[in-house]
């Protein structure tokens, strides 16, 4: 059976931010791009368009809503919040979803893994987050530790901790 090779953009100020990601995603076979602005971003989805595209959640996201929405990509912005950092839930495959709760490092894990699976075997159910799922911060307090704590939860390894 052929895989389809899953296309991702990372969209943010600096890649070093995404290399825990970065590096899962390449193992698993994605084909990763880094754009450090949204509208270099939407240059790159406009000349051949991302199955998925992760951001840092700087501002200037609405650059790539043409583009994303009614296509098959599903966006997610990291989010720094108090105590941690939280993954929003954008646009999933093609459809808005604005107003869907954060994820959680755990749960963005559970539901990238979902979606490349899914796009590789070409048996991408649409992804339906749960809208009652409670909002809990995570335990780490910086944005590269969650982003660690992420990358771990996909390869089932244990978490070291940057503190």
């Amino acid at each position: 059976m052929n895989e389809k090779i899953v296309r991702v953009l990372f969209v943010g100020g600096s890649k070093t931010g995404f290399s825990p990601l970065f590096r899962f995603l390449e193992e698993q076979q994605c084909q990763c791009r880094f754009a450090s602005s949204y509208t270099e971003g939407a240059r790159l989805f406009a000349e051949k368009p991302f199955d998925l595209v992760l951001s840092s959640g700087q501002p200037g996201i609405r650059t790539l809503f043409p583009l994303v929405i009614d296509s098959s990509a599903s966006v997610f912005c990291a989010h720094i919040i108090e105590d941690g950092y939280l993954w929003l839930p954008v646009v999933l495959n093609g459809g808005n979803c604005l107003g869907v709760p954060p994820l959680q490092p755990s749960e963005f894990a559970q539901t990238l893994r979902r979606l490349v699976d899914g796009i590789k075997t070409s048996d991408c159910d649409r992804i339906i987050l749960d809208q009652s799922t409670p909002v809990v911060r995570p335990d780490e307090g910086n944005a590269a530790a969650s982003v660690a704590i992420a990358s771990s939860h996909l390869r089932n390894q244990p978490i070291q901790s940057s503190r």
